[in-house]
């Protein structure tokens, strides 16, 4: 099987990366490597990176990973901002983005909506307010969004209308809402 070969700084993981692989007649295995030093990744293989504390000083080496097929992103539970976001701008394939209890803003979602593929997006607890939930409506595969416990402004679920119609899974929960924004959920799945 082929390899990238990828160089990060030595010491401490930026991030686990991580794939399946199977042989012939036995289960799915998930493999891992750490990103420190001189790692190899399988090519054509789907991978998940999940980001550890170390990686926000060095986002500049993360960006190699977006020559990759990279399917998962996760930053959750980090001080990851709208900063480390601009990093992310190559990731193409991304299909599942999870920034849960970090510190991005709606500034990131103009960014997030140029992920064509995304099928999944947890923004759960973070500073969100809705204001550019317009840029979201323009993802045409986005099938799960949870906004849970963030605190929305009035009337900013009206701009996910086009949206709706598609979503398997939305979890508003915890999210302040507001008379006029139940009604626009209630006219866009009738």
């Amino acid at each position: 099987r082929d390899f990238y070969d990828l160089t990060f700084p030595p010491g401490p993981a930026l991030a686990q990366i991580l794939w399946f692989t199977q042989k012939e007649g036995s289960s799915k295995t998930k493999e891992r490597v750490l990103a420190s030093g001189k790692v190899k990744v399988p090519k054509n293989q789907p991978l998940e990176v999940i980001l550890s504390t170390e990686a926000l000083e060095h986002m500049d080496s993360i960006e190699q990973l977006a020559a990759l097929p990279v399917t998962n992103f996760i930053a959750a539970r980090l001080d990851f901002t709208d900063d480390h976001m601009r990093h992310l701008k190559n990731f193409k394939n991304l299909a599942h983005l999870n920034l849960d209890e970090t510190l991005v803003t709606d500034k990131s979602l103009p960014l997030i909506a140029t992920f064509r593929e995304l099928l999944a997006l947890r923004i759960s607890v973070t500073d969100v307010t809705g204001t550019n939930f317009d840029a979201l409506s323009k993802l045409p595969l986005l099938l799960h969004l949870n906004i849970h416990g963030t605190s929305l402004k009035p009337g900013c679920l009206t701009k996910l209308k086009g949206a709706f119609g598609h979503f398997i899974d939305l979890d508003l929960s915890a999210t302040n809402l507001r008379r006029e924004d139940a009604a626009a959920l209630t006219s866009a799945t009738e």
